[in-house]
C-alpha cells in the first residue's frame, strides 16, 4: 500500500499538533503548583536567612515555644513580643511574603509559557490566603496586615502583566491551520 506523500504530511501534522496540545495542557496544570512550590521556598529561604540575619529577641523565642507546646496565653505571650521585634526584621518578612510571590508567578508563568497572566492572578491570590491565615493566627501590627494583604498579590500581578507583553510567542509552537487546503485536493 502506497501512501501518499501529502497524506502522509497531514498525518504527521495531526499528530504532532495533537502532541503540542497536550503538552501545552500538561504544562498549564503542573505550573500553578510548581510555582507554589517555588513560592515557599523562597519565602521559607528568604525568612530563614533573615532570621540568620536578625535572630529572634528572647521573648519571641520563648513565645514561641510555648505556642509551638500549646500552652494557654501562648497568643498573647506572641503577640506581645511581635511587637517588640525590631522593625527591619518585621519588614523583611514582608519582603519574603512579597518575593516569594513574585517568584512563584514567574515560575507559573514560565512552566506554562501561555496563560501567565491568569496563572500570576492564582499565584498572587493563593500567596495573599497564605499571609492572611498567618495574620489571622498571630496578630501583627497594622502595617504588616496592610502589606502583607496588598503587595504579594500587586507584586504577582506585576509579574504576569510582565510575562505576558515580554514572553517570546515565538516559544511556542504554532499552530499551521490545514483546513483550507483539505478540500483542494
Amino acid at each position: 500500500m502506497l501512501v501518499r506523500p501529502h497524506a502522509a504530511r497531514r498525518l504527521l501534522h495531526a499528530f504532532t499538533c495533537t502532541l503540542c496540545a497536550m503538552m501545552m495542557r500538561i504544562r498549564f496544570f503542573l505550573a500553578l503548583p510548581a510555582g507554589l512550590l517555588m513560592m515557599l521556598a523562597i519565602g521559607g529561604a528568604i525568612e530563614s536567612i533573615s532570621h540568620q540575619l536578625l535572630p529572634p529577641t528572647p521573648a519571641m523565642a520563648e513565645a514561641t515555644h510555648n505556642w509551638l507546646e500549646g500552652k494557654p496565653n501562648a497568643q498573647a505571650e506572641m503577640a506581645t513580643a511581635l511587637a517588640e521585634q525590631p522593625l527591619l526584621s518585621l519588614a523583611m518578612m514582608v519582603f519574603a511574603w512579597t518575593v516569594s510571590a513574585g517568584v512563584g508567578a514567574f515560575g507559573a508563568g514560565m512552566i506554562a509559557r501561555r496563560h501567565e497572566l491568569p496563572l500570576a492572578i492564582a499565584v498572587g491570590i493563593l500567596a495573599t490566603i497564605f499571609v492572611a491565615v498567618t495574620l489571622y493566627i498571630l496578630p501583627h501590627p497594622l502595617w504588616m496586615v496592610i502589606a502583607g494583604l496588598t503587595m504579594p498579590l500587586a507584586c504577582a500581578l506585576t509579574v504576569g502583566i510582565a510575562l505576558h507583553r515580554l514572553a517570546p510567542r515565538w516559544a511556542v509552537p504554532a499552530r499551521i491551520e490545514l483546513s483550507a487546503n483539505r478540500h483542494k485536493e
